[in-house]
C-alpha cells in the first residue's frame, strides 16, 4: 500500500529538520562545564551463535553521531524533561527503534583533571544493574553491595552468582587511552550487551528491573579528581569498528550520519528534499500521520577521511495548545560486544565529592523531535546583542549624528 499525501508531507518535515540539524540549533557535542560526550546510534547488531551454540561477541560498532538539541531552547519540550542549570545541561536527541547506542567520552582525556563518568540508563546503572537513587561514585572491594557478604576471588558473590565490577563508574585513571566510551550493559566476562532502542516494553532492561520507577532518559554525571593531572594527556588513538573501518573522530568536511539523520551539515537529506522553512500545515500532517515516520533510508557505509576514531528559526510559529507526548522507547540489552570495563586504580578519595556537571539525555522518536523543533526556538541571545539590546549600535561612516 502506497503512502498518503499526509504521510509524505510528514516524512518531508522530518527529513527537512533532521537533514540539516545545525540550521535548527543542533549540536554534535553535548557539554556541561567544559565536559563533553557524544551519542552515537549505529544499526543494532544481530546476536549470532558460534559452532558450539554459544553467542559470539561482535567487534565495536561504527561511529554514527547523532545531533542533540538543548531542551531550554525549545518551549514545546515536555514538562517532564529536565531543564538546565549552572551545573546541569539537558538535551533531547532524535533516535530510531531497533538501533544501537554508544557514548564517546574520549575528548575528556584532554581535561586538566582526571574524569570519572557515572551513567544512569532509564534509572539503572549499566555497570551494576542497580537502581540509581543518588549520583555517587562507589567502589566494591570487600563486600557485595547488595547482600553485604564478603566477596570471593575477583569479587565473586555467591548470592549474586557473578563477579562484580570494581566500581559503578568509568574513569580515565583506569581506562586505556582512547577507550573511554561505553556501548552497553556490562557483563562480567569482559563483554557488554549493546544498548538498543526498542518499542517493546518487555525487552527494556530497566522495565524488567525497576518497572514503573524507570525514566525515559539517560543521565551522565561527571566527577573530577581533586587535584589536576601531573602530565598532559596524549593524542587520541585508533578505534576499529566491526566493519573494518577506523573511527574516533568525525570525518573531515562534516560529520557523517549513516542512518539518514545527517549526511553532513548543510547537505540535503536522503531523497534530495530541500531544507526550507516548514509550515504549520506540514506540522499538522506530521501529527495526523502518527509517529511511525523516520528520515533517511537503509544504513550506508561511511568513508572516513580521518584515520582516527577516538540560528534562529524561520517561519510562522503560532501557539500550539496540544501537549507533545513522545513515544515511549525502552533501552534493551542486545547482542554481545567485546568491550572491557576497567577497574579504577585510585581510591575513592581521589575524586571530588560533588559532581562537576550532569548531562541529561532525553531520547525521543524522530517525529516528536521534528514537532518540538519546528514549533519554535527560544532566542537566548536578546537578538544577538546581549546587554547591548536596547543601545544604539552599529557604525555608518558619513551618516549625520545628533550633534550635526
Amino acid at each position: 500500500m502506497g503512502r498518503t499525501g499526509e504521510e509524505m508531507m510528514a516524512q518531508l518535515a522530518v527529513e527537512t529538520i533532521l537533514g540539516d540539524p545545525a540550521k535548527y540549533g543542533g549540536t554534535l557535542a553535548m557539554q556541561v562545564n567544559g565536559l563533553t560526550c557524544t551519542l552515537n546510534m549505529p544499526a543494532a547488531l544481530r546476536s549470532n551463535l558460534g559452532a558450539d551454540g554459544e553467542e559470539t561477541a561482535h567487534a565495536l560498532p561504527p561511529y554514527a553521531q547523532r545531533a542533540a538539541f538543548s531542551v531550554d531552547e525549545y518551549p514545546e519540550c515536555p514538562a517532564s524533561w529536565m531543564r538546565g542549570s549552572g551545573t546541569e545541561s539537558s538535551y533531547f536527541v532524535p533516535v530510531k527503534p531497533e538501533h544501537g547506542l554508544w557514548f564517546d567520552f574520549n575528548p575528556n582525556v584532554l581535561h586538566a583533571h582526571d574524569v570519572a563518568v557515572l551513567i544512569s540508563v532509564q534509572g539503572i546503572n549499566p555497570l551494576t544493574g542497580q537502581k540509581t537513587d543518588v549520583f555517587r561514585l562507589e567502589q566494591y572491594k570487600e563486600n557485595c553491595p547488595v547482600h553485604g557478604k564478603p566477596f570471593g576471588q575477583e569479587r565473586f558473590c555467591e548470592e549474586c552468582k557473578f563477579k562484580w565490577p570494581g566500581q559503578n563508574y568509568l574513569a580515565t585513571t583506569g581506562t586505556p587511552h582512547g577507550l573511554f566510551w561505553l556501548d552497553g550493559f556490562r557483563a562480567p566476562d569482559g563483554k557488554v550487551r549493546q544498548w538498543v532502542f526498542t518499542e517493546e516494553e518487555m525487552r527494556g532492561v530497566a522495565a524488567q528491573l525497576i518497572g514503573a520507577d524507570r525514566v525515559f532518559a539517560i543521565g551522565i554525571t561527571f566527577f573530577l579528581s581533586k587535584e589536576p593531572k601531573p602530565a598532559p594527556s596524549p593524542l587520541p588513538v585508533i578505534r576499529r569498528s566491526a566493519y573494518g573501518m577506523l573511527g574516533g573522530l568525525p570525518p573531515a568536511g562534516g560529520s557523517s550520519f549513516p542512518d539518514g539523520l545527517m549526511k553532513s551539515f548543510g547537505a540535503s537529506a536522503a531523497g534530495g528534499a530541500p531544507h526550507g522553512t516548514l509550515s504549520m500545515d506540514t506540522l499538522e500532517a506530521l501529527e495526523d500521520a502518527g509517529q511511525e515516520v523516520y528520515a533517511g533510508g537503509p544504513p550506508e557505509q561511511r568513508h572516513l577521511l580521518s584515520s582516527r576514531r577516538s540560528s534562529g528559526m524561520d517561519g510562522d510559529f503560532r501557539a500550539r495548545s496540544a501537549t507533545i507526548r513522545p513515544k515511549r522507547l525502552e533501552v534493551a540489552a542486545g547482542a554481545r560486544i567485546q568491550q572491557q570495563v576497567y577497574d579504577d586504580p585510585r581510591e575513592i578519595g581521589y575524586w571530588a565529592d560533588e559532581p562537576a556537571g550532569v548531562i541529561y539525555v532525553n531520547y525521543c522518536d524522530e517525529a516528536t523531535a521534528a514537532r518540538i523543533i519546528t514549533a519554535g526556538r527560544r532566542d537566548l541571545t536578546a537578538g544577538g546583542e546581549g546587554f547591548m539590546q536596547n543601545l544604539q549600535v552599529g557604525h555608518t561612516p558619513g551618516a549625520p549624528t545628533e550633534q550635526q
